[in-house]
């Protein structure tokens, strides 16, 4: 039994209650902004209180919540795997930068007021966040990262591959191949029903193949087919891994084409 509850972005105990604190929220406001921004909290106040769902509820995530919490808090024995440090870290400053910039006119302009500015961390603690957990930073070339220094260097070669285009005696070729070298092979196929379809055609050609639902079961001299699919596939020649995604093909099929035989995959990804 799958169980839907409501759910929103913004939670708190009662209307009642929330309304409270925007009635009384006003008195904190200074500068040019009070008027307006006063006036738009004192509105929201009223609409809660008569049972009307608010616009922008978000802004309103530092008087609730007070101390922020970050996707790490909830996955707190996991750890982080960071593509490309010096990119993710760039993007992450850009990202700031630009919600500082976003908030700051939006206090000038009373909709925000002092104590409804911070919605996100700022650099110093989203490295200091990653920094406490087991971190693994995957990066194309070594590089200097004084923030997170590395206690390990390990190098692995990684080989690209070109998505799997439904054609069975190319999926057969390559499989064999990696199985001959004991690999663990992975297959996205797309869909649930087009991987299980790719696992069961697979197993009746001989080949040690099983729909898996978890990364779990994922293990070596076996092919694991789950659902989904990636941009390209790729080979951890060193880890003896070798991931194999199905290309979901949106071109019409044309009378041109010859008859060799595909998956299910293709037909029930259309």
């Amino acid at each position: 039994i799958v169980h839907i509850t409501p759910a929103r972005e913004v939670l708190f105990e009662d209307e009642g209650s929330f309304a409270g604190l925007l009635a009384s929220y006003p008195a904190k406001y200074r500068g040019k902004q009070r008027e307006r921004a006063a006036e738009a909290v004192r509105k929201d106040a009223e609409k809660l209180r008569d049972g009307v769902e608010i616009a922008s509820l978000d802004k309103y995530l530092p008087l609730l919540y007070g101390d922020g919490a970050t996707v790490l808090d909830y996955l707190p024995d996991a750890f982080v795997l960071v593509s490309e440090f010096v990119a993710v870290r760039e993007s992450a400053r850009t990202f700031i930068d630009q919600m500082s910039e976003d908030v700051s006119q939006l206090m000038e302009e009373g909709v925000l007021a002092r104590g409804m500015e911070r919605y996100t961390l700022d650099a110093g603690e989203y490295l200091s966040a990653l920094g406490k957990r087991e971190l693994f930073l995957l990066d194309t070339f070594a590089r200097s990262a004084p923030e997170l220094p590395p206690k390990t260097l390990i190098s692995l070669d990684a080989v690209q591959s070109s998505p799997w285009g439904g054609e069975q005696k190319l999926l057969f070729e390559e499989v064999r191949n990696a199985l001959e070298r004991k690999f663990c092979v992975v297959i996205l196929a797309g869909s649930d029903k087009a991987a299980r379809n790719v696992a069961s055609d697979l197993s009746r050609q001989g080949i040690n193949a099983v729909f898996a639902e978890d990364v779990r079961q994922l293990t070596y001299g076996r092919v694991s087919v789950l659902e989904g699919t990636l941009s390209t596939g790729f080979e951890y020649p060193k880890l003896r891994l070798a991931l194999i995604t199905h290309l979901r093909s949106t071109a019409p099929r044309t009378a041109g084409n010859g008859p060799e035989r595909t998956f299910p995959a293709s037909s029930s990804n259309r």
